[in-house]
């Protein structure tokens, strides 16, 4: 037999005990490493908060005002006219050129709201009938989004991670927008919303009468 090179040596066999104790080292050292980055994952999929950002006076788009305008009114069970409508997107503007932030935030929301009214055979949210708006304002709305299910679902859904910021910001923002829009202070019996010119004389004439 051939003498081995003094220099050679049969390869030693790693023992189960100590390929055991390898691979649990391995694994804790990928936890400790791995663990931090699903834990900010974890917590970027959950965040439904605001991101502010500097003003921003370009142009919106008026497609995705429009959008947001027609959602805003269904909120309130209002379907806008063509003036209204033209006057809370002028609101909306505003509130996007004030905070640029809003504007990547909004048309998420936009075209979310136009993927559930197409499941609905809709082309999209706001040209959809009054009934499948209302489908869309139940499916955003009914379901709380500080639960155990919401939060599950948002770790692999970016459709129900798109609805918690819907409610969690943007819903109130077009809500408060709404409410001070000229449609919404007709609808409470006034021609035209506090702070802007009108008839002088229109303090002379007997206001709406509410009923008690």
């Amino acid at each position: 037999m051939t003498p081995l090179h003094p220099r050679q040596a049969p390869p030693r066999i790693m023992s189960r005990r100590r390929a055991a104790a390898l691979l649990a080292g391995l694994t804790t050292a990928l936890a400790a490493l791995g663990l931090p980055i699903v834990r900010r994952e974890r917590r970027r999929r959950l965040d439904s908060t605001h991101s502010a950002a500097p003003p921003d006076p370009s142009p919106v788009a008026r497609s995705l005002l429009g959008r947001l305008a027609a959602f805003a009114g269904a909120l309130h069970g209002d379907r806008l006219d063509a003036g209204d409508k033209r006057s809370l997107e002028d609101d909306l503007e505003f509130v996007l050129q004030t905070d640029g932030g809003w504007r990547p935030e909004f048309l998420q929301a936009a075209d979310y709201i136009d993927r559930l009214a197409r499941r609905h055979q809709a082309a999209d949210f706001e040209r959809a009938p009054e009934a499948v708006q209302e489908l869309v304002i139940d499916q955003v709305m009914r379901l709380p989004v500080d639960g155990r299910r919401s939060q599950i679902l948002a770790l692999i859904s970016a459709d129900e991670r798109t609805r918690r910021r819907l409610r969690g910001g943007i819903v109130p923002v077009l809500a408060t927008a709404y409410r001070a829009s000229a449609g919404a202070w007709r609808r409470r019996g006034y021609q035209r919303r506090p702070g802007f010119p009108g008839d002088p004389s229109d303090y002379t004439r007997q206001g709406p009468t509410y009923p008690c």
